[in-house]
């Protein structure tokens, strides 16, 4: 139970009463536009963009990774060629023993061959033990850093390795200063020297390479992956196309067989009510004038007992011709349809007044309102009256209709008894028919809010939303 901030007056109320929200129908109506086929085709475009943007992201992601792996593969193989064809070649076992002569001959690999004159900045060779046997940076032999698992599977005979140099560890200090800003790419494999021994060999080179690689890789691929994404489009439009133009067509034809079951409905309605007035009612009606003449009759012949049967049984008779009335506003209030609903809650609290109570309806002169919104606010009426009039005990009732732009409101408020709200819903048994006006609010979408406490009377508010 929603309480509600304002508050309400109901008709011969002492204190101010809250609302009580009973059903709150708004939310279950979808009021999105119908679809069109511009609306289709700019969903679908829009689609179409967000996956191709997606797959391109994607596409990146993964060429971008395949491009460095391809990279680095490339880098492992042209380490390896060179550390068959130039560096094996001029190793000595002195460099075991830092033999001059056997660095020498490195000295002289590295200035004939031009090994640094490319992408190589640095070049180490080192020993299981984890000291650097030659480099080209002469400070950096015989000094003793240690190796990793990975350098040392690779010294064993493993396969060559290559990854990102972390710069920050002190066996490359002296390589800092020659990173550039994408970094060092670090390459390392085994050599042999002419005694059988493995030494690491391990190359320093420009990150860049790799990142240019990655590069052309990546441009390589775009063109041919957002031309079959954007082809693959191409040929669903025509099919979007049809789809649209069928949905709209299918649509149109459901709105039309809907107003048709409505107005077969309708019709429906007023031939029933129609053929009940015009053969039950008016059978009715003549079998209690045929019986209204026959008690005098009896009368005068001397049988008083069966006059008194027969005026009980035009009592009967006249009885159930209201109650069939009745039923037949309800099933077709002929007034709604063709007086218009202002003068139908007019009729609807005429019989409060013919019961004793003051009532009055303040309405527009005339309204124009969806057919569905006067048949909810003509049945909420009906019921919140029929409620004023058997459970209330109210001495007046008024009925307020009003209209504007966007909401209809109907309140109908009495001075009776009240009731306790939470109270009766708990019981749930149907007192002052609110379940039936919940489940009538329910299903149109409408707001439906009661205010009500014992000895306060009661005000009923149905809203609802019109376009």
């Amino acid at each position: 139970m929603t309480v509600q901030s304002d508050h309400t007056q109901p008709a011969a109320a002492t204190a101010p009463v809250p609302w009580r929200t009973l059903a709150d129908g708004r939310g279950r109506l979808e009021r999105r536009p119908a679809p069109t086929l511009r609306r289709g085709i700019a969903m679908f475009c829009l689609a179409s963009a967000i996956a191709l943007v997606s797959i391109l992201v994607l596409g990146a992601v993964v060429i971008r990774s395949a491009a460095e792996k391809e990279a680095l593969r490339d880098a492992r193989v042209a380490a390896g060629i060179l550390a068959r064809t130039v560096v094996e070649p001029a190793l000595q076992d002195g460099l075991l023993t830092g033999d001059p002569a056997a660095i020498d001959a490195m000295d002289e690999m590295v200035e004939t061959s031009g090994l640094m004159s490319g992408d190589l900045v640095r070049i180490k060779l080192w020993t299981a033990d984890g000291r650097i046997v030659y480099s080209d940076e002469p400070r950096l032999i015989g000094q003793v850093f240690g190796l990793d698992e990975d350098e040392a599977d690779t010294l064993a005979g493993g396969p060559p390795a290559a990854e990102l140099s972390d710069l920050s560890g002190p066996e490359n200090a002296y390589e800092r200063e020659l990173a550039p800003r994408d970094g060092l790419l670090e390459v390392y494999r085994h050599v042999t020297l002419p005694s059988g021994e493995n030494l690491l060999f391990e190359t320093y080179s420009s990150y860049s390479r790799v990142t240019e690689r990655r590069g052309e890789v990546l441009w390589e691929f775009a063109p041919v992956t957002v031309g079959a994404v954007v082809l693959l489009q191409l040929c669903q439009l025509p099919l979007v196309w049809t789809l649209v133009k069928r949905l709209r067509v299918s649509q149109r034809a459901s709105e039309r067989l809907l107003r048709r079951a409505i107005d077969a409905s309708t019709a429906e309605r007023r031939r029933i009510a129609g053929n009940v007035h015009d053969s039950v009612v008016q059978g009715l009606a003549g079998a209690s004038f045929v019986i209204a003449g026959a008690v005098d009759q009896v009368e005068r012949g001397g049988q008083p007992k069966v006059a008194d049967e027969l005026r009980e049984a035009a009592r009967g008779i006249r009885q159930s011709i209201r109650g069939l009335r009745a039923t037949l506003v309800e099933i077709y209030p002929p007034s709604v349809s063709v007086a218009g609903l202002p003068a139908a809650l007019a009729d609807l609290v005429a019989p409060l007044r013919a019961q004793g109570l003051d009532a009055d309806a303040v309405a527009p002169s005339a309204v124009e309102l969806p057919r569905a919104v006067e048949a909810l606010v003509f049945r909420v009426a009906q019921e919140a009256l029929r409620n004023v009039a058997q459970h209330s005990g109210a001495r007046s009732a008024r009925l307020t209709l009003t209209v504007v732009p966007g909401l209809v409101r109907l309140e109908v408020a009495d001075d009776g008894a009240g009731l306790d709200v939470d109270e009766a819903l708990r019981r749930g048994d149907g007192h002052v028919g609110m379940k039936v006006l919940c489940d009538l609010a329910e299903e149109a979408g409408a707001l439906l809010q009661i205010a009500s406490t014992p000895g306060a009377g009661t005000t009923v508010r149905l809203e609802v939303e019109v376009p």
